[in-house]
């Protein structure tokens, strides 16, 4: 896990937060793209052989029995080939993961990760948590002098100490 932002860091819609290691899964895809080539291939071949049976078989030369056998065959092979097909879809879709973007703008509030830990894919682990403070609403107590000082409207500076590593001036 190569963490790209800190705890108070500003991103942007998009902007890479981290890069998770994605090497395991482009190697899945990679597995599971050469099954479904290699059952894809073994399915023709198969629907040929099934082809040149069923004739065999409607002249008498073979059984039915060996021309269905045949067909199930080419029918599983196919079932394989669908599923290394999903295997592959699902790993790719794990690689394109590997790389988290802020989903909008915002303030990093807290990094989830400690030096050298590594993040998961499976189970999904949070990273960090990202805040959108473009608007807040504050609630606050105020004396009955201060009151009289302010109006509705007014601009106010508020400290939040604690809310990020260093307290901000809203």
């Amino acid at each position: 896990t190569h963490l790209l932002v800190e705890e108070g860091s500003r991103v942007e819609e998009g902007h890479i937060m981290a890069r998770l290691d994605g090497r395991t899964a482009s190697l899945a895809a990679s597995q599971a793209r050469a099954m479904a080539a290699a059952a894809r291939a073994q399915t023709r071949q198969l629907q040929t052989d099934a082809d040149r049976l069923n004739r065999l078989a409607e002249n008498g030369v073979v059984a039915q029995a060996e021309a269905d056998r045949l067909q199930s065959q080419r029918d599983a092979v196919r079932r394989q080939q669908e599923a290394s097909e999903a295997a592959a879809r699902l790993a790719g879709h794990q690689v394109t993961n590997s790389v988290v973007r802020a989903p909008f703008s915002g303030t990093i509030s807290t990094v989830m990760l400690e030096v050298g830990e590594m993040a998961s894919m499976m189970p999904l682990q949070p990273i960090v948590r990202l805040l959108d403070l473009s608007e807040i609403e504050v609630r606050v107590r105020v004396t009955d002098r201060g009151l009289a000082r302010i109006n509705e409207g007014d601009r106010v500076q508020a400290r939040i100490n604690g809310f990020l590593q260093n307290s901000q001036v809203l």
